[in-house]
């Protein structure tokens, strides 16, 4: 069973590297799950599996995405701001927790959360295809718009992201 806690304390959860469940007696629940590392299929699976994982004990009110990652393709970091993005649909608010200079997956994932918490010397990078590694394809790029457009409730212009 997970540990309860007042959700105001759900900031020391997040410094847990995995899912912590933070709840009070009355009143709303929280979740914190860290997203660490270059973005890679093992990522992807472990954000899946740690969503579903906080979810399962009931649905929290609120989820806390402590995120330190790194560069990777576009197509995977779609897939994760997607499976954020998911949480969200589900009447869940999500905040993502930005540490550091991030990548454009950083942004992306940020742009898929309901609200972005940033510590100290943090920042958000442009989401330019030609910074994924390895850059993104023409068809990426297109889906990119599409997902920033779904992330941020409007439609991207073609040529922008």
């Amino acid at each position: 069973m997970a540990r309860r806690w007042p959700v105001w304390a759900v900031a020391a959860a997040v410094g847990w590297a995995g899912v912590a469940a933070v709840a009070a007696g009355e009143g709303p629940t929280a979740a914190a799950v860290g997203v660490h590392g270059r973005i890679d299929a093992f990522l992807v699976e472990a954000l899946g599996e740690r969503l579903r994982e906080a979810l399962r004990p009931g649905t929290p009110d609120f989820v806390v995405l402590d995120l330190h990652t790194g560069k990777g393709p576009a197509g995977l970091s779609i897939r994760l701001a997607d499976a954020v993005h998911k949480v969200r649909e589900r009447g869940v608010v999500v905040a993502a927790l930005v540490h550091e200079p991030g990548s454009p997956a950083t942004t992306l994932l940020a742009l898929a959360c309901d609200r972005v918490f940033m510590t100290e010397g943090a920042r958000l990078v442009p989401i330019d295809p030609g910074a994924f590694d390895p850059p993104a394809t023409a068809d990426e790029a297109k889906e990119l718009r599409a997902a920033v457009g779904r992330y941020c409730g409007t439609a991207s212009p073609e040529g922008s992201l």
